[in-house]
This record gives C-alpha cells, sequence and structure tokens, in this order.
C-alpha cells in the first residue's frame, strides 16, 4: 500500500492514525444498518413515510449514511421511493399506492 497520511484516503477508504482502514463516512456497519431499520420501520408505522432528515434526525448518522441506507433497502425490495430531490421519501413496499 502506498505511503498515506492518517485521514487521507485511498481508494474510498479513510485511513487512520494507526494505519489502519477504516470503512467510508458515508457506510454503515450490519449493525448500524439492523438498527437503523428498527427506527425506520417504528417511524414508517406511525407515520407512513419517511425522509433523509428524519432518519438522520432519529438515529444521528450523516446525510451519505441516510443515503446509503436507503439505497440499501430499495436494493433489498424492503422501501420504495416517492417523489425527487427535496421532496423524496421513502415507503414500506406493502403501503406503496398502486
Amino acid at each position: 500500500m502506498p505511503h498515506v497520511l492518517p485521514g487521507e484516503r485511498e481508494g474510498g477508504v479513510s485511513v487512520s492514525s494507526h494505519g489502519d482502514l477504516c470503512m467510508p463516512r458515508s457506510t454503515l456497519t450490519e449493525d448500524q444498518i439492523r438498527q437503523v431499520a428498527q427506527i425506520a420501520m417504528r417511524y414508517l408505522e406511525q407515520h407512513g413515510s419517511i425522509n433523509n432528515k428524519a432518519l438522520r434526525g432519529l438515529s444521528g448518522i450523516t446525510y451519505d449514511q441516510a443515503t446509503y441506507f436507503f439505497n440499501r433497502m430499495l436494493q433489498e425490495g424492503r422501501l420504495l421511493r416517492t417523489g425527487k430531490t427535496a421532496g423524496t421519501r421513502y415507503v414500506r413496499q406493502e403501503n406503496a399506492q398502486r
């Protein structure tokens, strides 16, 4: 691995001050995904839809992490996206209007 200073990125991965590789800040661990999914699903039961800002406020994750989470839920078929840009909201697949 080429010499990379702490905090610099090598191939999209951060390098800690100890030289260890860290996960990109936009991703979540499997544990974090499970925790955020629980938070999101509880919110969806009460409100019907959720957006990036609401998820960040509830879970304390970053904008990029919320985007990563929603994309993962879309890929797994657990959520559907409605709207565009600032109006983007996510709903449970079974609650989507057909």
